[in-house]
């Protein structure tokens, strides 16, 4: 009996680890996750090269974006 129960616990834990794995694989990953939807916007055109100066008034004043919803 205490055999058996201690097959079914290690199989329980190797299943739960797989399942953590298989969640952590399928995880993406967020280049700005603190950043709003604006600033992420600001950010891509800073990283591309199209904003040309950035005004240390803030992220407002770089560029007029378009209000995304």
């Amino acid at each position: 009996m205490v055999d058996n129960k201690r097959w079914r616990f290690l199989a329980n834990r190797a299943a739960k680890l797989a399942r953590q794995r298989r969640r952590r694989k399928r995880a993406t990953h967020k280049v700005w996750p603190h950043l709003t939807r604006d600033q992420q916007e600001v950010a891509k055109r800073l990283s591309k090269g199209q904003i040309s100066l950035v005004t240390i008034s803030g992220w407002g004043s770089t560029s007029q974006l378009p209000r995304l919803p």
